[in-house]
């Protein structure tokens, strides 16, 4: 592919043929696409509620340091490097020095989207906007199918059906206070639970983490 470094600005930048010495040292895009889709698979993975428990008192210091202080700092440090690698070439004319500088702020403009489309992911996260978004886009689904389970008890379902974006066993697990508990497919720790009265404690068995999604639904991950 030809170089975007004209040829006589080439006769006197001796790193035109290296990689860190063309005008796109460090592909921004590719970067910054890799980081923000990193974030969106950790986005939709916490919008069902087992991994939510990874979100006990602690935990999410962890994930907000790591998704939004040491993942932007890794990338701005790797496009600093790339900067000093693309910047500085002895013996490049001004217009070449230039054209450089110019590469080198258009990716920085990727890095600084990358960074902030993660901090933001992570801080989501950490107040349950995953579960949260995913589950309102299946309420509708999920009050018909409570409504069904409780006008028709004893009515033949399948052992598990898709009710929204979830795939929920279908007998209910009663509490003592009569709230009705659903799990997810293949789990036993962790579903929904419906009550017509508010739950003052926990929503699941075991303490773990749950919380209220309103309209009398809750979300729980047991411990």
């Amino acid at each position: 592919m030809e170089s975007a470094i004209p040829q006589s600005d080439r006769m006197q930048d001796p790193a035109g043929t290296v990689l860190f010495g063309k005008p796109n040292p460090l592909p921004g895009r590719l970067l910054a696409i890799f980081v923000c889709g990193a974030s969106s698979v950790a986005w939709l993975w916490f919008s069902s509620p087992k991994p939510n428990y990874l979100l006990n008192p602690v935990v999410p210091l962890l994930v907000l340091f790591i998704g939004g202080v040491v993942v932007p700092l890794l990338v701005f440090f790797i496009g600093a490097v790339a900067g000093l690698f693309m910047l500085k070439v002895p013996g490049l004319t001004a217009p070449a020095m230039t054209r450089r500088r110019n590469a080198h702020s258009r990716h920085g403009k990727y890095y600084t989207f990358g960074v902030l489309f993660t901090a933001v992911a992570m801080i989501s996260i950490m107040f349950h906007a995953p579960l949260r978004a995913r589950f309102a886009l299946s309420r509708s689904a999920m009050n018909a199918f409570v409504a069904d389970v409780q006008q028709n008890p004893v009515a033949l379902r399948p052992a598990t059906m898709r009710v929204g974006s979830y795939v929920l066993e279908t007998a209910p697990q009663a509490r003592r206070d009569g709230a009705l508990m659903f799990h997810l497919q293949g789990d036993n720790e962790a579903g929904f639970t419906y009550s017509a009265t508010p739950i003052a404690g926990y929503p699941g068995v075991n303490a773990g983490a749950g919380r209220s999604l309103g309209g009398g639904w809750y979300w729980f991950s047991d411990d």
